[in-house]
């Protein structure tokens, strides 16, 4: 099976209220799944709204406040915050920050995210997408090595059994 490796620096970005969001994925036009990373400007924002969808942000780099009603949620690099896409919630910083974004309607896609640091090892037939938080992380996909650089991003669709070794520090999405 071919993959196509791409880097999250290749990808066209457009606008939104608090900076700009890079979509890595989609499975189509009004989505049951899509996956992004989105910057978030200096000051204060207020995130988009995804109504009938489930949310999970996490941070690559710098920090953040987020407010959701009267609650403060601190994030830190490599924090994850999971959230209704109906949830208001506004952002402050004081410096730019990257993220990382899954959104999915769970009522048409059964989603697991993973956070992996370290080794670790995945036998699926599911469809996955990889994504690269250090350079230099390494995995193999059917006894094949690759080498992802930080921020390298894969898709591998759910046509066969695939086993996959992870070392490194990556962010695994599968899905039914």
């Amino acid at each position: 099976m071919f993959m196509k490796k791409k880097n999250l620096g290749e990808i066209i970005g457009n606008r939104w209220s608090g900076g700009i969001t890079k979509e890595l994925y989609r499975d189509m036009e009004d989505f049951n799944i899509r996956i992004s990373s989105a910057s978030i400007e200096p000051g204060s924002s207020k995130f988009s709204d995804f109504s009938r969808y489930r949310r999970i942000l996490i941070i690559l780099e710098n920090e953040v406040t987020l407010t959701r009603e009267d609650e403060l949620i601190d994030l830190r690099e490599g924090d994850a915050f999971s959230f209704h896409g109906k949830d208001e919630i506004r952002s402050e910083n004081e410096k730019k920050v990257l993220d990382f974004n899954l959104i999915w309607d769970p009522l048409n896609v059964d989603v697991n995210l993973n956070k992996i640091y370290g080794e670790s090892n995945l036998l699926t037939s599911q469809k996955i997408f990889i994504f690269s938080v250090d350079k230099g992380s390494n995995l193999n996909f059917n006894n094949k090595d690759y080498t992802l650089d930080k921020y390298d991003f894969i898709e591998i669709p759910d046509s066969e059994y695939k086993d996959i070794k992870f070392k490194g520090k990556f962010i695994l999405i599968n899905w039914k």
